[in-house]
């Protein structure tokens, strides 16, 4: 069998030369090496220059499924070694994969495992876990196996072909993607005679963020209804999995309730005792271990649709539960007392008035929204913009508001507003929300704090400084692209377009949050000095609801933070009755506003055909 070994490369200067070192010094050699190169920022390239290889260069980092993909094209073996430009196969790797393959005439993939100790010494203990933790994980699973990890693996060019290549949408857990669209004749073998020695990342953060990407990514592939046949649940694993990540809960319960000290003592034993192989490496490997699987439980969480659905329920019946809890605990006497002294006719005329001024606020933030559609350079109305984001607007009602997303593509593509486009539009949108939001949020600090504290207010510089130099916005999100390892955002903001967003936006939280302090002087706080607090804690407590997505418009979330600033102004019943009457004001201005919005956009969209047609 002739073997095309294929290295998808992207800023590993440390261990590019040892992996090709290590490719040339098999006991049989490839039929040809390929490296591509995944635009890399260091001096990998010209290392790969100096080997015998057909070296592809690309222009724009797109991930390692493209590059993988541009390898296989180029390739012209009958087996295709993937191997990680980070992994030094060992001498005879490649000669064991390709026997594999001849004694398993229906084996399409072999893949191998990790050396018991790293490409190079020392590393620290994530290092050291990393490398124990896969060698033992992998060798255990020697054999016929049901997913595929592309770190050193051999695949059979009619098996390749079968499934068509990598999906280059996915940068995490693509390996696994993959094996599940491979047709059940092939199977998926493990070999423990395949081995490579790895350079793995020796820092706890960028770790456990790689763990959390890959869970969810995995859960959200092992649970779409298309996927291969699996032969079962590792329930073992499962329930370590479900242990150490039960003791997080258990803890707070114990706190709540010391009676309850034994649960969170119990999710910690069951974690040892189901993981008991983890004790012999010492302290530093089991507390690594154990944030592994809770950082595992969190990314399967988020990425499986079934487990969120049931978080979301579950925090709504906690909510539900909590919520009449503390109010029943409240003295409304003095709540009583204050709507008694206004009358029915003065209570209506206030909570009408705070109506308004939170529809006039909503009206500022579409107006920002506009703002920014307007450079998609798509040759739409006004009106059609508007549609867009009240369909958007009114799914923040939604648990999770994603049930929206194929609508607003649908309506996206009908005015030549494609989806890449689109997700930019609202990245955009989102960053001028979040940043302005939090600004106006920290004007509440000297008035919560104290005057000394008044330097919080300097937080006003970052709006400030993009009214002035725009372009500074777009700067940063190419600076977070490129340490976030992404491709730039393809959608960028004008100068007049941005200036007109953070202005228009900023109004937006400045006049949503008067309706707040309406009802808080009406309910007796003093007008000056509540006048920051309720501004800008109606403004931070919103960013903080929208950032938690099991919460339905944030609720329960906007009004802890609301609250915070009101009980230094106002008795705790009283500040609690302003929350809710704010939580009320909003709901009802909103839902009238952004449904009548979307109706007379979408009328108005309809007769004026003419100006949605893209040049």
């Amino acid at each position: 069998m002739r073997v095309s070994v294929i290295i998808a490369n992207f800023d590993k200067e440390r261990s590019l030369a040892a992996c090709l070192d290590a490719v040339f010094a098999q006991t049989v050699p490839p039929a040809e090496v390929i490296v591509v190169d995944d635009a890399s920022t260091d001096a990998s390239p010209s290392i790969a220059a100096r080997y015998d290889v057909r070296l592809l260069r690309l222009a724009v980092n797109r991930g390692v499924s493209h590059a993988r993909n541009r390898g296989a094209e180029m390739a012209t073996g009958d087996v295709l070694l993937f191997v990680d430009s980070d992994v030094a196969p060992a001498p005879d790797a490649l000669a064991n994969a390709v026997a594999e393959l001849e004694r398993h005439p229906s084996c399409g993939v072999v893949q191998g495992i990790y050396a018991d100790r790293p490409m190079f010494p020392g590393g620290g203990p994530v290092a050291a876990y990393k490398t124990r933790a896969e060698h033992h994980w992998r060798s255990r699973r020697a054999g016929v196996v049901d997913a595929t990890l592309f770190a050193i693996t051999a695949v059979r060019r009619e098996a390749w072909a079968a499934v068509g290549g990598f999906d280059e949408s996915l940068r995490d857990a693509e390996d696994v993607e993959w094996g599940t669209r491979l047709p059940d004749v092939w199977e998926i073998r493990m070999s423990a005679a395949v081995v490579g020695f790895h350079d793995d990342t020796d820092r706890l953060v960028p770790y456990l963020r790689e763990v959390l990407r890959r869970a969810r990514t995995y859960a959200t592939t092992i649970s779409a209804p298309s996927v291969r046949r699996r032969r079962g649940i590792d329930v073992a694993a499962v329930a370590t999995m479900v242990s150490a990540a039960a003791t997080l809960p258990g803890a707070g319960l114990a706190l709540w309730r010391p009676a309850f000290a034994f649960v969170p003592v119990l999710a910690l034993l069951g974690f040892l005792v189901l993981d008991r192989s983890v004790l012999r490496y010492g302290p530093s490997f089991v507390l690594i271990r154990y944030l592994t699987h809770v950082v595992e439980f969190a990314g399967m969480a988020l990425g499986t649709r079934r487990l969120h659905q049931a978080f979301t329920a579950l925090f709504g019946v906690a909510l539900a539960v909590g919520l009449v809890l503390f109010l029943g605990a409240q003295d409304w006497a003095p709540a009583r007392d204050l709507a008694e002294h206004l009358g029915a006719a003065r209570v209506a005329g206030v909570l009408g008035l705070a109506a308004l001024l939170n529809a006039a606020g909503l009206v500022l933030g579409l107006v920002s929204w506009r703002a920014l559609f307007a450079d998609l350079g798509a040759r739409v109305s006004g009106w059609t913009s508007s549609r867009l984001f009240f369909v958007g607007f009114l799914t923040k009602f939604l648990p999770g508001r994603f049930i929206a997303l194929p609508v607003l593509l649908r309506m996206g593509r009908e005015v030549d507003v494609g989806p890449v486009r689109l997700a930019g539009l609202f990245v955009l949108s989102w960053g001028v929300v979040a940043l302005t939001g939090l600004t106006v949020g920290i004007a509440a600090g000297p008035g919560l704090a104290g005057g000394r504290f008044g330097w919080l207010l300097l937080a006003a510089v970052p709006v400030a400084a993009l009214l002035v130099r725009p372009a500074l916005f777009n700067t940063v999100l190419g600076f977070a692209s490129r340490m976030l390892r992404r491709p730039p955002p393809e959608v960028l903001a004008s100068d007049r377009g941005m200036r007109r967003a953070v202005a228009a936006q900023t109004l937006s939280w400045i006049v949503s949050g008067h309706h707040l302090w309406l009802l808080a002087v009406v309910a007796g706080a003093p007008p000056a000095s509540s006048y920051l607090l309720c501004i800008g804690g109606f403004a931070a407590g919103a960013v903080a609801g929208v950032v938690v997505l099991v919460a339905p418009d944030g609720l329960g979330v906007r009004e802890a933070v609301v609250m915070v600033g009101l009980v230094t102004v106002l008795p705790f019943s009283v500040a609690t009755s302003v929350v809710l009457a704010s939580r009320l004001v909003c709901s009802l201005s909103e839902m009238l506003v952004g449904a009548g919005g979307l109706v007379t956009a979408e009328l108005m969209h309809r007769r004026r055909p003419a100006l949605n047609v893209p040049t």
